[in-house]
């Protein structure tokens, strides 16, 4: 009698196997683990030969592959259409210690969104006391809900932290009628940070979130919008949570509503909610927010002012976010906090001098400004007297205040900065094509009859400046011509160059011109 031994794995294909091998696996005997290795052995026997084989089974995974809700049994990529978030949860509250669930990169680049039709996800600190974490670091990954029950029910211990986040379309399910998507309770701890939580609703409290019975929630750099609910986020009983960094706009029924316990307010936007902050027998304190309803005696430093938000939007990063315009009085007022060092995109934070309110960190990419030959970011930012001071920010580097007022910035020809200032003066700023420069030199300018701005610039030859035509809302353009001084006439341009010769632009009281002349 003879011997052979053939691994094959579960998911091995059924075309790399012969037939005579399939036939013998088919009418195989299982006896055991016969070398001791672990894995099950089959035997077939004959006159002639035994064939063993080893039947390999692929691992369990905690990386979601596939957007179905489905349940298989098992967290086997192999399995059904992949590994769901479903079957990744099951595994991973198998396991002993902490755990954490990613998404494979192919859901993020696809901005996958997961239909999760099955009942909520229970993470029960009795039956495991780890601390379970879902994270995206795949692209946009969305969990989208039916509209008849919650995500996730956190109880008895239970420790959830959920990051990188798009969490929609989720209805309270538990019987008290509160916690849209997730409800904490039974000193319970739940952190959520960097995602978005928007258009979930509770027939009771917290549209988006319910805190109960000591829970423990921290949000930070992360949105609520267009949830419905006795405020998106709410708390109860001796829970506790703090908010750091958020924005809660737009929400029907309340912002946060703490009936109880403790709240902890910083640098969050907190506006159009009805009521934007509600508060019972509860305690709490806050530094550096936007709040306009709402009792705001124990908050210090309040803004009560229109963010400037842009609506609901993917503005980069992994979620959904809202962008503040350039003129936000959340731009450079809040608290320097040393656990947000970055806002909800990623973003490193603070940008300019100190931190946004919010969870957005405006860069300067989105302020008015012009990139210089040398790769820096000079822009506008800040009112002063119906101007704004400039900045610099060279790559690699924080934002600097350059020094100087200007309401519009711009290059010149040979890649110097250019701005104008309320008063309609024009300026450029010496050396800053390749550096920080040295200081504004005002030029000589002229308002034509179209209302456009012409200025001679600091560059040109032979002891005449290039003349340049600026709109109000346009970059300057060069004019075909160049001079040393230059006056309007009836709305015309005229220029004067080096030898004395005077020359008036054809049209240049409508428009950029055709010609110059004599």
């Amino acid at each position: 009698m003879t011997f052979a031994m053939f691994t094959i794995p579960v998911a091995f294909p059924m075309s790399h196997v012969s037939t005579s091998h399939w036939l013998a696996i088919a009418r195989a005997t299982a006896i055991g683990d016969m070398n001791g290795d672990g894995a099950p052995d089959l035997i077939v026997g004959n006159q002639v030969t035994v064939f063993t084989y080893r039947l390999q089974v692929p691992p369990e995974s905690l990386v979601v592959t596939t957007a179905v809700d489905e349940d298989n049994g098992n967290a086997r990529p192999s399995n059904g259409t992949g590994t769901s978030l479903r079957e990744a949860f099951n595994y991973a509250r198998s396991l002993s210690g902490n755990q954490t669930i990613t998404f494979a990169s192919s859901l993020g680049k696809a901005s996958a969104v997961l239909n999760i039709t099955g009942a909520p996800f229970v993470v029960d600190g009795l039956v495991n006391p780890q601390v379970l974490t879902l994270r995206n670091d795949a692209g946009q990954v969305t969990l989208r809900g039916d509209g008849t029950k919650s995500l996730f029910d956190v109880r008895f211990l239970g420790n959830l932290t959920l990051e990188n986040l798009n969490i929609t379309n989720f209805r309270a399910s538990h019987s008290s009628g509160n916690g849209g998507a997730v409800y904490v309770a039974g000193l319970g701890t739940l952190n959520v940070f960097n995602s978005t939580f928007y258009g979930n609703s509770a027939a009771g409290a917290g549209g988006a979130i319910y805190s109960a019975a000591d829970a423990v929630t921290l949000i930070r750099n992360s949105t609520f919008n267009a949830n419905t609910g006795q405020g998106a986020i709410a708390i109860d009983s001796t829970s506790s949570l703090g908010l750091q960094n958020n924005t809660i706009v737009g929400n029907t029924g309340g912002g946060v509503r703490a009936v109880a316990g403790t709240l902890r307010l910083s640098n969050n936007i907190i506006v159009g909610n009805v009521t934007d902050l509600s508060v019972g027998t509860g305690t709490f304190t806050g530094d550096r927010n936007i709040v306009q309803v709402g009792p705001l005696g124990n908050l210090t430093n309040t803004i009560n002012a229109d963010p400037s938000l842009g609506a609901l939007a993917d503005n980069g990063g992994r979620t959904l976010t809202m962008l503040p315009s350039q003129f936000s009085p959340a731009i450079d007022a809040g608290a320097t906090l040393s656990t947000v060092t970055t806002d909800q995109r990623g973003i490193v934070r603070p940008q300019i001098l100190a931190p946004d309110i919010g969870a957005v960190e405006l860069s300067p990419e989105n302020f008015s400004g012009v990139t210089t030959p040398d790769g820096a970011r000079w822009f506008l930012f800040g009112q002063v007297s119906g101007n704004q001071r400039i900045f610099r920010q060279a790559p690699g580097e924080s934002a600097v205040e350059v020094g100087g007022l200007a309401t519009s910035i711009a290059l010149q020809g040979d890649g110097n900065v250019v701005v104008r200032d309320a008063s309609g003066a024009v300026y450029v700023r010496t050396g800053s094509a390749s550096g920080i420069g040295a200081t504004w030199s005002l030029r000589s300018s002229i308002v034509s009859g179209d209302g456009a701005t012409w200025f001679l610039g600091t560059d040109g030859g032979a002891g005449n400046f290039n003349i340049y035509r600026w709109t109000a809302t346009g970059s300057p353009q060069f004019a075909n011509g160049n001079g040393v001084r230059l006056v309007a006439v009836n709305g015309f341009a005229i220029a004067q160059n080096s030898t004395g010769s005077v020359f008036l632009r054809v049209f240049s009281n409508v428009g950029f011109g055709t010609a110059w002349i004599t």
